[in-house]
């Protein structure tokens, strides 16, 4: 995932995180509002409950991998991407099923 498609400033994090949109299931969280960009841009939030530095940027890289495969960088989002606790309990393949199934139920709100 390239940069230009990434948030990164804490600002743009709570701008997100304070918005009421969200879809979620048992490994993610999607937190998500508009922009006047015309591409989206992910932010990956992971928890220190989820492990350590190294663990965490792990779980990062791969669900910057799984975004790469599942999300249109068309739509004109700001999304936050929030690992839960039953990330860790599936393999790679499982969570870019959940992932898959979450994009799915984001697009089918109707508001995108």
């Amino acid at each position: 995932m390239k940069k230009q498609y990434r948030l990164l400033k804490n600002e743009d994090f709570k701008k997100v995180l304070d918005a009421k949109s969200f879809c979620s299931n048992s490994s993610f969280v999607l937190r998500y509002r508009q922009n006047d960009l015309g591409q989206i841009r992910i932010g990956i939030s992971v928890s220190r409950q989820l492990g350590n530095a190294v663990q965490r940027n792990r779980y990062k890289r791969q669900v910057r991998m799984m975004i790469d495969d599942v999300f249109s960088l068309e739509c004109s989002y700001d999304m936050v991407l929030i690992l839960r606790k039953g990330y860790l309990d599936k393999n790679f393949s499982e969570n870019l099923e959940e992932l898959k199934y979450l994009y799915k139920k984001f697009t089918k709100r109707g508001d995108n």
